[in-house]
């Protein structure tokens, strides 16, 4: 989950600037550029082959990377507007670049089991 930092909240924060706000009725997905390492993988570099940009571990070096987050319908969000958000980490999802597959905690599994 990623929410609108308040002033005076100090937790899991990340700046970028709002590159595109999509609202679909109920909550709005919002699209931030944030300064860091893109993750580039084999599938990326695949993709960009079957759509004819070459090289695109040239093309995203030093470029930042995207970030993409759900957001309340009536939270006020303007493209091109910088904005620090709070990240909930225990929603966030992490892959192995090499397989593809899901990176667990797998104290948490054994927790839950």
């Amino acid at each position: 989950m990623i929410e609108l930092a308040a002033d005076g909240e100090s937790s899991q924060r990340i700046k970028g600037r709002i590159e595109l706000v999509e609202s679909l009725g109920s909550e709005k997905v919002v699209h931030f550029a944030v300064d860091a390492k893109p993750a580039v993988t084999d599938e990326i570099h695949e993709l960009a082959r079957d759509v004819g940009a070459g090289d695109v571990g040239r093309q995203l070096t030093g470029s930042g990377a995207t970030l993409v987050g759900r957001f309340d319908a009536h939270a006020r969000l303007a493209e091109n507007e910088e904005r620090e958000v709070l990240v909930d980490t225990r929603a966030l999802h992490f892959f192995d670049p090499q397989t593809g597959l899901g990176i667990y905690d797998t104290t948490a599994k054994e927790d839950a089991a």
